[in-house]
């Protein structure tokens, strides 16, 4: 049956403690005279019962709670591992995989104006920049629209379920229809580098 430390420990505390009571109590009625053999002798079993059973046990009781501490703080550890790489797993399966990196943005843009009767004017080549482990990938368009198709294309854009985003536009009322825009827009996405897609990502373009 496995010993519980901590009850010994308190046993022990308390036998010492009523020991010494007992002394107090003979001393205060009769003072030294009647016990001073026997009270060296008790003096010297309580020293040895503190040296041999209570300073182990509250040795022991402390490097248990030590190592409940570390247990305690690695599961603590483990969770909040678990729970960021479940960030990470979510925040990748929503960006482009590397290997569409040429095409995907270009599809993303075509498919978008197609869905809304808009031709752009200026499609520019795509631009790569390098940002610790991702590339952002990112083009600049031109178009003329009306401000209704200008608007959902804007939400197709920003909604996408793979990461999209428009980080610059700008829409000049157009001087021969008022009712169109003149629209320049920058879009750009992200890539993981290679090496670093190791848990699952995005679609691929149709």
């Amino acid at each position: 049956m496995p010993v519980d430390m901590a009850e010994l420990a308190s046993r022990a505390r308390v036998f010492i403690g009523a020991a010494m009571d007992n002394v107090l109590v003979i001393y205060a009625e009769k003072g030294m005279e009647p016990f001073k053999k026997p009270l060296t002798i008790s003096v010297s079993l309580l020293l040895a019962i503190y040296v041999a059973v209570y300073r182990p046990l509250n040795a022991r009781i402390g490097d248990t709670a030590f190592k409940l501490r570390n247990l305690h703080a690695i599961a603590t550890g483990a969770g909040e591992y678990a729970d960021a790489k479940k960030r990470l797993m979510e925040y990748q399966s929503k960006l482009p995989l590397l290997k569409d990196k040429d095409d995907w943005l270009n599809y993303l843009l075509m498919s978008t104006a197609r869905a809304h009767a808009i031709t752009y004017d200026v499609l520019s080549a795509q631009k790569e920049e390098s940002a610790g482990n991702f590339i952002i990938v990112s083009r600049d368009v031109e178009f003329l629209a009306t401000y209704d198709a200008l608007g959902k294309w804007l939400e197709d854009i920003e909604n996408s379920p793979i990461s999209l985003r428009v980080v610059s536009i700008s829409a000049l009322r157009d001087r021969d229809n008022p009712v169109n825009a003149k629209v320049s827009a920058k879009v750009l996405t992200l890539f993981i580098k290679a090496g670093q897609d190791t848990l699952a990502s995005g679609g691929t373009p149709k």
